[in-house]
């Protein structure tokens, strides 16, 4: 691979996913970010679903484990805005805070579809 080809798959083109963090993760091997990035496509939306669920049905202790589990994969994908949101969500169900918890599903969801179509994006330019 030449050297500009690896700045354009670096170049970050989003607002929360880090590319240069992931691929830094991954040795730069684009058939690996390829497969990671389809994998968390393919399991975080019911996962997202199941914890906008449960915070519209103030089901505390769903939401703080899928806070928990989601922030996880944020993490690694370097989406550090939508993580810190998560960790005040699983703080918030943790300490039994609904109004706090109410004020997050909008967001969640919203930076969750933009997460999503940055992946997407990315995917169909490696």
């Amino acid at each position: 691979m030449s050297i500009s080809s690896l700045s354009d798959i670096r170049s970050p083109r989003g607002f929360h996913l880090d590319r240069e963090h992931l691929l830094n993760l991954v040795a730069s091997d684009r058939e690996l970010v390829k497969t990671l990035l389809t994998t968390y496509l393919t399991a975080s939306g019911s996962e997202v679903s199941t914890l906008l669920q449960a915070i519209t049905t103030d089901d505390v202790e769903v939401t703080a484990r899928y806070a928990h589990k989601i922030r996880g994969s944020l993490r690694y994908l370097g989406a550090r805005r939508i993580e810190a949101m998560l960790c005040d969500v699983e703080t918030a169900a943790r300490a039994y805070d609904l109004q706090t918890l109410r004020t997050h599903y909008r967001p969640i969801e919203s930076d969750y579809r933009q997460l999503e179509l940055e992946i997407r994006h990315w995917l169909t330019e490696l």
